[in-house]
């Protein structure tokens, strides 16, 4: 359940072979930590697909999260994928420096 004051919102869509998540609100300081807690029980799925469209903001700890959770998931044999970045999103990533170490499907 998601109270109004809720940052980020985040919908479990994932079925037996991958992780399917849909990202929707702010993901900085504040949010990464739930974010976390979901992506650390992805182990022994085939892949993970995080649906960034509504994902309206993102700061530097959410780039590190998904630097991290991409490693990780590379060395366990998963697939990692941030699907439909919103515009802004996609370009912190550029900013950032780290578009080109993500695997970013638009």
């Amino acid at each position: 359940m998601n109270s109004p004051e809720q940052l980020l919102e985040i919908k479990d869509l994932s079925d037996g072979h991958r992780v399917r998540l849909l990202l929707r609100g702010e993901l900085d300081l504040s949010t990464t930590g739930d974010l976390q807690r979901v992506l650390d029980g992805a182990c022994g799925c085939e892949e993970i697909l995080l649906d960034l469209s509504d994902l309206t903001f993102i700061d530097s700890s959410g780039i590190s999260l998904f630097l991290t959770a991409h490693k990780k998931a590379t060395a366990d044999g998963q697939k990692f994928v941030l699907r439909f970045p919103a515009p802004s999103v996609l370009k912190a990533f550029e900013v950032g420096g780290v578009a080109d170490f993500l695997v970013i499907e638009s």
